[in-house]
């Protein structure tokens, strides 16, 4: 959806500016410079959205790994109140607890 925004806003300026560049400063013909103009356009929009993709991704390993990590240190807490299990049993069951309750949040 943010890619189809991105074209349908940006290309249509772009290709004015292309027609503008291109003739005024390269000697191009303005449909020329149109092309020219959509062409860099679409390549720095798709270089733009693969940045904004990529960042969201790392945000949501964050809160994910961060999730985990909390629920791995609170079993491990809770299992030393319990005298027969250790920290690692109870991070163990922290871990599996907390993957199973990320897949239903995330889907």
């Amino acid at each position: 959806m943010l890619r189809i925004i991105g074209y349908a806003l940006v290309l249509p300026a772009l290709a004015l500016a292309g027609a503008w560049v291109g003739d005024a400063y390269l000697g191009l013909e303005p449909l020329w410079g149109a092309g020219l103009g959509v062409a860099l356009g679409m390549i720095g929009i798709a270089i733009l959205i693969s940045i904004i993709s990529t960042l969201m991704f790392f945000v949501r390993v964050l809160i994910f790994g961060g999730f985990l990590l909390l629920v791995v240190a609170l079993g491990a807490y809770i299992t030393t109140l319990i005298p027969f299990l250790g920290p690692i049993a109870g991070g163990l069951i922290g871990l599996v607890v907390g993957l199973i309750a990320m897949t239903q949040v995330i889907g």
